[in-house]
């Protein structure tokens, strides 16, 4: 019997605390709703309604930017100046050749200015055109996507910077910069395709260091197969020149490739355009063997 007579108390307690809960919750919703209308009236009042301003990523970042006191890359570049002396063409691309005798162009690069060693120059000779990365759409990596004339948008956060490089025919490249201190990976720990990259802000500069890449058949020149070995090492320096202008101060080694490190400086301009995702059929890009002779055959 007074199991029976405390089981009845505990129910009518519970109840009662869940009445008091639900008018609680009732008064203030009441309330909220109140002050909504208060506010909509007072809005109304004034002949005017307040509006709410667009979200701006830029607007955010740029403001990041200045609070940091580091400059605003923010937007979409493409590259319009090479250096002179430094610029190719159809001309200087034609006089390099393959060991079929055919032209290397395009080029990215001219070969003569790359001061190539004989391990890079033995591979051009054995190099097969089949084992591209192209062929299973895998798109160029650094320096080579540099100095291509395609846009590039630069987005900062506080300890990254992301560059989206546009391309047409096979996948976006889009490569992340940690700006956050930290060191590069121990060499030969992590090769990465694109690298290891890791920035820093000197005074008007974004200083881009990268290195830890992998072996790259077209690691330095896409376009004419010019390999990169895991020692490449590239360094990239931003800065605006103008508010619709930037400079690019390229560097880049590769002691197994070059005999020299290359250095060029290269000018980019803003641009209003949104990068477009490509996507690169795999089938389709498979395909294209079909029409390459083998070089060797097995």
């Amino acid at each position: 019997m007074i199991n029976i007579v405390r089981s009845r108390y505990s129910i009518a307690t519970v109840a009662a605390v869940c009445v008091a809960t639900i008018a609680l919750v009732g008064v203030n919703v009441s309330a909220q709703n109140q002050g909504r209308q208060g506010g909509q009236g007072r809005q109304g009042g004034q002949g005017e309604t307040q509006q709410r301003r667009p979200y701006s990523f830029e607007t955010r970042v740029t403001k990041t930017a200045e609070t940091y006191g580091v400059p605003d890359l923010m937007g979409t570049w493409v590259v319009t100046k090479r250096e002179p002396g430094k610029e190719v063409n159809a001309a200087i691309c034609d006089k390099h050749t393959d060991a079929r005798g055919l032209p290397r162009n395009p080029c990215r690069f001219n070969a003569d200015l790359l001061h190539l060693t004989k391990r890079a120059d033995a591979w051009l000779i054995f190099h097969d055109e089949r084992i591209e990365g192209k062929y299973f759409c895998v798109p160029e990596s650094v320096p080579s996507l540099l100095v291509r004339e395609y846009p590039v948008r630069i987005e900062q956060r506080v300890g990254q910077v992301t560059f989206e490089h546009q391309i047409t025919i096979h996948n976006n490249a889009t490569r992340v910069v940690h700006t956050d201190g930290r060191a590069h990976l121990d060499h030969g720990m992590t090769p990465l395709y694109y690298g290891d990259s890791t920035g820093r802000y000197e005074g008007n500069e974004l200083i881009v260091d990268t290195t830890n890449f992998t072996f790259d058949p077209n690691g330095i020149d896409y376009m004419t197969n010019i390999p990169s070995s895991w020692r490449k090492h590239v360094v990239e320096r931003y800065s605006l020149i103008a508010p619709d202008k930037m400079k690019l101060v390229l560097w880049f080694e590769d002691p197994e490739m070059m005999k020299q490190p290359y250095t060029e400086t290269l000018e980019l301009s803003k641009i209003d355009f949104d990068i477009i995702w490509t996507h690169c059929d795999v089938e389709n890009a498979e395909a294209d063997l079909k029409m390459i002779s083998p070089k060797y055959k097995d």
